[in-house]
């Protein structure tokens, strides 16, 4: 009876205790401790983005929005943009032509890059292999179920392609075979860094069943994973735990994503699927390898995790797609991560700064913009050869009639597509000539 009695007040103190700190969140939680920046302090460097189901990579310092768009990037809708390391080249996706390109912010040097092993609707994602063995090297998507890189030389003007080799290979790589990458839509869900993978699947439990893996490239990373190279959980369930935004540290340590299905089912600690807030934020966990121990997928975030990062309290509404903040991408600041906040009810659409270490989150653009794709480098000389040219400015023209009609400097009509880019930022009046013509009344409005 006695042993019974301090047993039972054994569980009953646990259970107090246990009740007692239930909604302490680990220190690690960010969820009061939030901010929102200034732009004029965000560190010297620059930006790229790309506009939602338009042509075009823009460019502006992080300090102030002076966007343009960068030449030679308006033949297709890019994705996947992301920034080399010593930030000389951007290397994109065009989702119209399916090519990857290799091109210098200054809009100078574009080159296509040969994408062996692909098929169909291949290549689907790309982008740089940080901390590859083989020195350069650019990923991508070449099945649904296969990850090849191509080595480069980017020590000259022009890069030179050296060969290709396969990543990861996981399945037979049809639509319908399971595991996948996941590859539907243009976000990037994919991060290759050293002899890691860190990318959404499609599970085997499932046709539609999305949760995230880590994948172990064997022979420090010069090898080619499979399937039984991934670190798993013990408790994987049979629907979708999701996970999506997803990136690594440029150091490969660190794997960022929005929780979705993951994280304290309280909804106290963690933006997610339980409290109605997912993509309110996001988490950072470490990079793990197939050796490391198992966890549960909530224990990844709420033991392991380095950093739970909530949006400010203004933007903690509405649905996933309403109020949606993704594409994430680490700068080459560990301590930064860029961004976007997009979805129909979202109050400030566009590119987002956040310095994680102090959830200090900065709107980088104006807001409204339906920037996608996003990639940030920190750079303090901030040289001019990163400066793209701005292109001839163009003028809306007002008729006799009231109608608008839109020319260049020059006096020459400009294709009505091209007039929000080309536009200068001062307003005024300007008097033009062609040579054809008569003079004409410019007026910057």
């Amino acid at each position: 009876m006695r042993t019974e009695r301090y047993r039972l007040a054994a569980i009953a103190a646990w259970v107090a205790v246990w009740m007692s700190s239930a909604f302490a969140c680990p220190d690690f939680v960010k969820k009061d401790a939030v901010s929102v920046g200034d732009r004029a302090n965000v560190p010297a460097g620059w930006f790229v983005y790309g506009i939602k189901d338009e042509a075009g990579i823009y460019y502006s310092p992080a300090a102030e929005f002076d966007p343009v768009m960068i030449p030679n990037t308006d033949g297709g809708v890019p994705t996947t943009i992301d920034i080399s390391d010593n930030g000389e080249w951007l290397v994109y996706l065009n989702t119209n032509t399916l090519k990857v390109y290799l091109i210098r912010p200054d809009g100078s040097g574009k080159i296509e890059m040969p994408t062996p092993g692909c098929g169909g609707d291949f290549p689907r994602a790309c982008g740089i292999y940080r901390n590859s063995p083989h020195g350069s090297e650019i990923f991508y998507i070449s099945t649904y179920a296969e990850i090849r890189a191509q080595k480069l030389d980017l020590s000259g003007d022009t890069p030179l392609f050296l060969g290709d080799r396969t990543v990861a290979h996981i399945s037979n790589g049809g639509v319908d075979d399971r595991p996948s990458f996941k590859a539907y839509g243009w976000l990037n869900e994919l991060s290759v860094n050293g002899d890691h993978i860190f990318s959404q699947r499609m599970d085997v439990t499932g046709s539609y069943v999305c949760n995230i893996m880590f994948l172990t490239i064997p022979d420090g990373g010069t090898g080619t994973a499979s399937y039984a190279d991934r670190w798993d959980f013990t408790d994987m369930p049979s629907s979708s735990i999701f996970g999506c935004g997803i990136n690594m540290s440029q150091d490969g340590t660190m794997g960022l994503f929005n929780p979705g299905a993951q994280g304290d089912p309280s909804g106290e600690c963690v933006p997610n699927r339980y409290n109605g807030l997912d993509h309110k934020g996001f988490v950072l966990v470490p990079v793990m390898d197939k050796n490391d121990p198992s966890c549960g997928i909530h224990e990844l975030i709420d033991v392991h995790g380095v950093s739970v990062n909530w949006a400010p309290p203004q933007y903690r509404f509405g649905a996933y797609n309403e109020v949606d903040h993704t594409d994430w991408f680490f700068t080459n600041k560990e301590e930064y991560i860029i961004g976007v906040q997009q979805g129909t009810k979202a109050p400030d659409k566009g590119v987002w700064l956040v310095d994680w270490q102090k959830n200090e989150w900065t709107l980088l653009t104006d807001s409204g913009l339906d920037a996608m794709s996003p990639a940030m480098f920190f750079d303090a000389t901030l040289s001019a050869r990163h400066w793209p040219a701005r292109p001839a400015p163009a003028y809306r023209a007002r008729t006799s009639a009231g109608g608008i009609r839109t020319y260049d400097i020059r006096g020459r009509m400009v294709p009505s597509g091209a007039v929000n880019r080309a536009l200068p930022h001062s307003p005024g009046v300007y008097i033009s000539k062609s040579a054809n013509g008569p003079a004409k009344r410019l007026v910057r409005e």
